[in-house]
């Protein structure tokens, strides 16, 4: 039985799957928290990249059997890296939390604003360059498309949906931005190539690597390989809304990214997440004991919750913000459902049935919502794409 491995990259973990092809079902086999190499910007500094890169190699090689058969990887889309053709680096590695912060100190929970800065990746570029220290022959990467690109031992091509997250692609005709690309001063030469399929960009250890695929559209498969136009809302550090789009539609209202396996997706990022409930506790000075009953109850994971004077105080905390993310999620929900009768497929760890943030959205959107996988949504979607491709070129 041939088996291949799910390679999940997030800002803090980065996970590997064992799964055998065709079947369902994946089995974790190795976990490594990365975030120890995180400063509080969300940045790996140039002096540790070639560490994490060799630990992220190595990881992955161990894992490798002579049943082995491909090696797919998912994970953060959006970061930053930039490097040379011999992929040695020039810059600290941004992942995707880098960026403008909105202080929660201001932050009105009745709010329903994105609070993602959009394309930051492109902003990222045009202030690196703006120092003038960059030379025109090196390349810019997402940290993701530059693991992939060390397994290989070259510039690797690119998903469309890793290169949709870099604020530098034109989805219309599928290619870089011309226009883009020379207000920032780049060249093709300075930038990927783009398959709009999921290619093999080469081998380790005699095994074939693929492209790189963005954590969104890795999970947004969950949704669409159930229903030809679902909705899906993933929510994790943050939370994205995205719908199947009939058309490759340019709006103002929402981002048009590639879809995994074809079409495209309208996508309404940015909106509330972890990343919001973890600044809000951390402003209310809460400690560890305190943090984890908020997000017990947040997640249904109490089933008798204790009737003293603090812990009345962190429920009402968690209900105010649980509020505010349902509101935040029905009116990007909106964008794609104007008749209310669509499924909302929801995934992530803090959306469980149960939980008090689940029954503020069902209060909030209705008996619509459907909970798929929590904890590797995006692994298992990766994995589910690739299980039906396998069976098309099987048959």
């Amino acid at each position: 039985m041939r088996d291949g491995l799910i390679v999940d990259v997030g800002t803090t973990h980065v996970k590997l799957f064992r799964t055998s092809l065709g079947k369902a079902g994946l089995t974790p086999v190795l976990v490594r928290r990365n975030d120890d190499l995180l400063d509080n910007r969300g940045v790996i500094s140039l002096s540790r990249v070639d560490e994490f890169t060799r630990e992220f190699q190595d990881l992955v090689r161990s894992e490798i059997t002579c049943q082995t058969h491909g090696i797919w990887i998912t994970g953060q889309m959006h970061g930053l890296v930039v490097c040379d053709r011999d992929l040695r680096c020039s810059s600290d590695m941004y992942s995707w939390i880098f960026g403008d912060r909105v202080p929660v100190s201001s932050f009105d929970r009745t709010n329903t604003g994105c609070f993602e800065r959009p394309h930051y990746t492109a902003n990222l570029i045009a202030n690196l360059r703006s120092g003038g220290e960059y030379a025109n022959n090196l390349i810019y990467l997402t940290p993701l498309d530059y693991l992939v690109s060390s397994l290989v031992g070259r510039p690797a091509a690119v998903h469309s949906s890793m290169a949709s997250s870099m604020g530098l692609f034109d989805v219309v005709h599928q290619t870089w931005a011309a226009a883009t690309m020379r207000s920032l001063g780049l060249q093709c030469e300075n930038l990927p190539r783009v398959s709009g399929a999921v290619t093999k960009v080469g081998t380790l250890g005699g095994v074939a690597v693929y492209c790189a695929i963005g954590d969104h559209a890795s999970a947004c498969y969950l949704a669409v390989s159930r229903e030809s136009c679902p909705i899906s809302l993933n929510i994790g550090t943050g939370a994205q809304v995205a719908s199947v789009l009939n058309q490759c539609i340019v709006s103002s209202e929402y981002e048009t990214r590639p879809a995994l396996g074809g079409g495209h997706l309208g996508v309404v990022p940015g909106l509330m997440g972890g990343r919001i409930f973890d600044a809000r506790f951390e402003e209310l000075g809460y400690a560890a004991t305190e943090k984890k009953l908020a997000y017990d109850v947040l997640t249904g994971g109490l089933t008798e919750l204790p009737t003293d004077n603090r812990t009345e105080r962190v429920i009402d905390e968690c209900a105010a913000l649980s509020r505010a993310c349902a509101r935040n999620f029905a009116q990007a929900i909106q964008q794609f459902d104007a008749k209310h009768d669509k499924s909302i497929y929801v995934t992530g760890t803090l959306a469980c049935p149960g939980g008090m943030l689940w029954d503020a959205m069902k209060s909030e959107i209705g008996d619509r919502l459907v909970h798929l996988e929590d904890r590797n949504a995006s692994a298992v979607g990766l994995q589910m794409f690739v299980n039906d491709q396998t069976q098309q070129t099987s048959h």
